[in-house]
Parts: C-alpha cells; sequence; structure tokens
C-alpha cells in the first residue's frame, strides 16, 4: 500500500523541500524497511549505535525523552501549527494509542546530545506504530512521510498516519 493521503512522500532521493536538502539516511538497511507489524521497536543496530554515543543507556531507563515531545493536539494555535509564520520539519512517531507526538529533530539544541525519534516517547523499547517527517509551512502541514532510520516503518504502515492525521484536516494546507 503506497499512502493514499496527497500530503504523503514516499521520495528517497535527493530532494528539496521548503529549502531543505534531504538525503536517503536510512544506510543499515540500504533504504528498506522492517516487515510490516502493527509496532515497531527500533532497528537493532541504530540501538547499537545509541549506545556507543550515549542516547541509549540501559542503567539510567533507555532513552531519554525529549524535552520538546508533545502531542500535536498540543501544538495547534488557532487555525495553524505553532504559529502562522512558522515553516519547518520534524520529526513524528504513531504511538500505540495512535496519538501523533512531535518534537524538534534536537530537543537540547545545537550543543546537546541527539533526540532521534525514540526520543520522542523515551524509555527502554519505545514502540510506534509509525515514524517520520512532518513537514510544516506557514503553520500548516504540507507533507509527511516515512523516514526513520531508527524504526525503519514498512510502507503499509502508513494507514496509522493516515487515520492519526485525519482530524487534523483543518491545519493541513489547501492544494
Amino acid at each position: 500500500m503506497k499512502g493514499n493521503s496527497p500530503l504523503f512522500i514516499n521520495d528517497y532521493e535527493k530532494s528539496s523541500y521548503l529549502g531543505i536538502i534531504e538525503y536517503n539516511y536510512s544506510l543499515p538497511l540500504n533504504g528498506a524497511s522492517q516487515p510490516f507489524q502493527e509496532q515497531y521497536s527500533v532497528y537493532s543496530k541504530m540501538k547499537k549505535k545509541d549506545i556507543k554515543h550515549g542516547i541509549y543507556d540501559i542503567k539510567n531507563g533507555g532513552y531519554n525523552l525529549n524535552p520538546t515531545s508533545m502531542l500535536l493536539e498540543r501544538a495547534v494555535k488557532g487555525d495553524y501549527i505553532f504559529r502562522k509564520d512558522l515553516t519547518t520539519r520534524m520529526p513524528y512517531v504513531i504511538n500505540s494509542n495512535g496519538d501523533v507526538i512531535i518534537g524538534k529533530r534536537n530537543g537540547y539544541g545545537k550543543s546537546g546530545p541527539q533526540t532521534p525519534h525514540p526520543t520522542l516517547i523515551g524509555g527502554y523499547d519505545p514502540k510506534v506504530k509509525m515514524a517520520g517527517m512532518l513537514y510544516i509551512r506557514n503553520g500548516k502541514i504540507v507533507r509527511f512521510d516515512d523516514r526513520s532510520g531508527h524504526y525503519r516503518p514498512n510502507i503499509k504502515s502508513m494507514k496509522y498516519v493516515e487515520e492519526a492525521f485525519a482530524k487534523y484536516q483543518k491545519y493541513m494546507e489547501k492544494k
């Protein structure tokens, strides 16, 4: 199943969107996803890298919670996500309850530790139904994808994103 939403994009080539140059960063699986599952755990090679870089610490609860992590509904301000002049991209996950959780790419700032997708939930084994990047232009959702090097979700899981984002139609850019 390819994502049915016109806002879904699955282009793993070099692209420029919102003035951001992107590349496929899914190297350990050569861009491939995990087999379809109801929920995904962090891909084992990524977890090993996170242990090595101090992002995952088994003695201190696993993944720390990204300090900017929040339900998308908390970011709604009037008719916009955060504010009318916001143009950005940020990671999102769909948790086991079907909620959209977002946060800044590096919630601690430039000098702090990285905050990859698993930190949006935190803990020893943060499971998600889907993970990727959310693109916002002028306070409206313009696009979402399935780019998560940590979870490598299967394209069949886009149904969870479409279900979760259905209640945010008012906050999506009209084409």
